[in-house]
């Protein structure tokens, strides 16, 4: 318990030494690569947070008193080892290539390729972790702790404990998951713009009102009679879209006019499904949406024990649709964002990813809705997956209508630059507030050097 204790208290100082040190850094405008005492630095850091992932992987099995074999004891070493040192360079990568602009182009090729090589690694390492503490915990210990209880004192809690003040993982996934979506998002921001921060206010206020328009859409439509305020859990991602997609766009238009309205949600929305697929994790805590299909536990040896054993009901293991929405998500993203808006960037209009994302989840929500178990079915989920779809394909061709014929040359939006097809050069606009002179530099520095 002592040495659970220590590791956390030594997660907590690396990542906050880390920030440290990196502020530093970045405010050395002049410093554009690693000199030792950085670059030490960061080892340093490394180092740390490795050592906290091998503690803490540890102090939990002493905690549990597993009696592991040797070969469990490896996969539980490496394991951590390999998750300490690809999650740590994963954030180390991210923070110094995104966030420090005026780095090497050369050394930013190198961190971006770390960057994308230490997350599948570090996904990897963290599910061979959790399989070697599955194999020595007890069918009946599942469903496995769903949040920590502070009823009573603190202790860790099971799906239905709601006395008192509880925090459930759920929760906590849920915002990892909508913090992560946000990063990748204001990247996508800073590689039209060239500035970050754009999006914070939006965040703040799509988040907030379509955390609440999920709790909404649940308590009326999936689950009519259910109290909103009820310490009972439950969000639909429909009313989260619904709700919160009219806030995004009413503040793009009052405070972010220079931004391309079409484009913008085309950069924001797709970034949803990482917060999705991340969010399903929540589900998987409490042991919900599975489907009605069923297997016998020995003949799924290929999944991670951890999901069998928590997907494994009354020695029936279900089909665990929360696992396949998680893929299919990020498959999504990653279809939406490079297959169509990289590789087909010559053939699209402003609006497409956008509406790409409604046909790419009602089509996931079509195929996945029938086959939930009986205690996860909604109708009306169907329906509204059908309109979404629908809906999805029509925007598509209605947005590519509206450019051909050239109605948006006539709309009185154009002095908004709502529906321009054309992106507004924010960067070279020097009547916004986030004009960067530097550019003007340059080409007077070409000018010098043609008068020499």
């Amino acid at each position: 318990m002592i040495l659970l204790w220590i590791s956390v208290a030594l997660c907590a100082f690396t990542i906050a030494f880390f920030f440290y040190k990196f502020a530093q850094f970045k405010k050395a405008r002049d410093l554009l690569t690693f000199n030792k005492r950085f670059l030490l630095v960061f080892i340093e850091c490394l180092a740390l947070f490795t050592a906290f992932s091998v503690g803490a992987a540890f102090g939990i099995k002493m905690w549990n008193n597993y009696p592991m074999s040797g070969g469990h004891i490896a996969m539980l070493f490496f394991g951590a080892l390999l998750f300490g040192v690809s999650f740590m360079a994963l954030l180390e990568a991210f923070t110094i290539y995104f966030y420090k602009s005026n780095f090497d182009e050369k050394l930013k090729k190198i961190l971006k390729i770390i960057m994308i090589a230490s997350i599948p690694i570090a996904i990897i390492s963290l599910f061979i972790t959790l399989d070697a503490y599955a194999f020595y915990i007890p069918q009946e210990s599942f469903p496995f702790y769903s949040g920590i209880s502070f009823n009573g004192g603190i202790h860790l809690m099971t799906r239905g404990a709601v006395d008192g003040f509880t925090i459930n993982w759920y929760g906590i996934i849920i915002l990892a998951g909508a913090i992560i979506a946000y990063f990748t998002c204001d990247h996508h921001f800073y590689q039209e713009y060239k500035r970050h921060g754009l999006i914070d206010t939006l965040f703040i206020l799509v988040f907030l009102f379509g955390i609440f328009g999920a709790r909404v859409w649940y308590c009326t439509v999936l689950e009519p009679g259910t109290p909103i305020f009820a310490n009972t859990g439950g969000l639909a991602i429909m009313g989260g879209v619904i709700f919160g997609a009219p806030v995004g766009i009413l503040f793009l238009i009052l405070f972010r006019r220079y931004i391309n309205l079409r484009h913008a949600i085309d950069l924001i929305l797709p970034c949803v499904l990482i917060a999705q697929a991340i969010g399903r994790w929540g589900n998987f805590c409490n042991q919900e949406v599975y489907g009605y299909m069923t297997f016998d536990p020995a003949t799924v040896w290929w999944l991670p024990q951890f999901i069998v054993k928590q997907m494994t009901i009354d020695g029936v293991m279900h089909l665990p649709l929360f696992y396949i929405e998680c893929i299919t998500n990020l498959t999504g993203y990653f279809v939406i964002v490079y297959g169509v808006g990289k590789g087909l960037k010559k053939h699209i209009s402003n609006g497409d990813l956008f509406c790409l994302y409604i046909v790419w989840y009602g089509l996931t929500r079509i195929v996945l809705e029938p086959l939930r178990a009986s205690g996860f079915e909604y109708n009306n989920s169907i329906i509204t997956a059908w309109v979404m779809f629908g809906g999805g394909l029509g925007g598509i061709v209605g947005l590519h209508l509206y450019d051909y014929f050239g109605w948006a040359k006539r709309t009185f939006f154009v002095k908004d630059n709502m529906f321009r097809k054309k992106k507004p050069e924010v960067a070279n606009n020097p009547r916004n507030p986030y004009y960067v002179k530097p550019i003007e530099i340059k080409q007077e520095t070409i000018v010098n050097d043609e008068k020499r």
